[in-house]
């Protein structure tokens, strides 16, 4: 049942695709502005940065500063957003978190550049810092609701705290975790930009602007799309690997 649902959603992701190429193909014709190039004209521009090299170049640096920017920022966030949860002196450093997570990134641009310069630090800083405020929120949240009936077993079975911590709350959840790295990779994308758009000389971001001050809409487009589909594979990674790596989310399923 649950197979022949996934081949329903592939099927209607086509139509609605399809939709969406259509009606882009018809604005394109009647508006007849650069502002809308033809699929034909995305499709070029894309085979052209393909061809020239710098498709790969831009995606190869702007992934490297992703992995980076995002892996240091889980581990961090993860390791505090379990401390101010759990442990009472620990939970000052919530509210602080919460004063810089409702700051917006781009906010930091500025002094980042001040003080990292316009190096590759700079944008991996930017990337780490709009994950790891909301990744501590995020592992604090699960924390805090986790069920209490679960604790209470570990303590009638002479279960200390630590104990109960590291054998219960975090293997009960390790699923919402995995769920919580998938989301804020989406969200580091968008931090990436932020960094690549102000001050690179390579990356997707930095493409983007760069067509931009040329007006090459189309190749603005091709680069719009290589950004979604990436987040639309990861996502996907994710998505899948989850059932496989917790396998008693399969059993449950069934």
């Amino acid at each position: 049942m649950l197979q022949r649902d996934n081949y329903v959603i592939l099927f209607l992701l086509f139509i609605y695709v399809g939709l969406i190429f259509m009606l882009w193909s018809i604005s394109s014709k009647m508006i007849e502005s650069p502002l809308f190039p033809s699929l034909i004209d995305i499709y070029k521009a894309l085979l052209n940065a393909f061809e020239e090299g710098f498709l790969f170049s831009d995606l190869k640096t702007s992934i490297i500063r992703i992995t980076i920017g995002w892996l240091i920022a889980i581990l961090t966030g993860t390791i505090i957003g379990i401390l101010v949860s759990y442990y009472r002196w620990f939970t000052p450093l919530d509210y602080i978190n919460d004063f810089f997570r409702y700051l917006p990134v781009p906010a930091f641009l500025p002094l980042t550049l001040m003080w990292f310069g316009i190096g590759e630090t700079s944008k991996i800083f930017l990337i780490f810092l709009g994950v790891f405020v909301q990744v501590i929120a995020m592992v604090a949240n699960e924390i805090r609701n986790f069920p209490y009936e679960y604790i209470e077993v570990g303590r009638s079975l002479g279960m200390n705290r630590h104990q109960i911590l590291y054998h219960i709350i975090l293997e009960g959840i390790k699923p919402n975790l995995w769920d919580i790295y998938r989301i804020n990779l989406g969200w580091a994308w968008t931090y990436l930009l932020v960094g690549e758009v102000a001050a690179a000389n390579e990356g997707l971001g930095y493409r983007l602007i760069k067509s931009q001050r040329f007006l090459q809409m189309d190749m603005i487009y091709a680069y719009l799309i290589v950004i979604g589909l990436i987040g639309l594979l990861s996502d996907s990674f994710f998505r899948v690997s989850k059932p496989l790596i917790f396998k008693h989310l399969r059993r449950n399923s069934k």
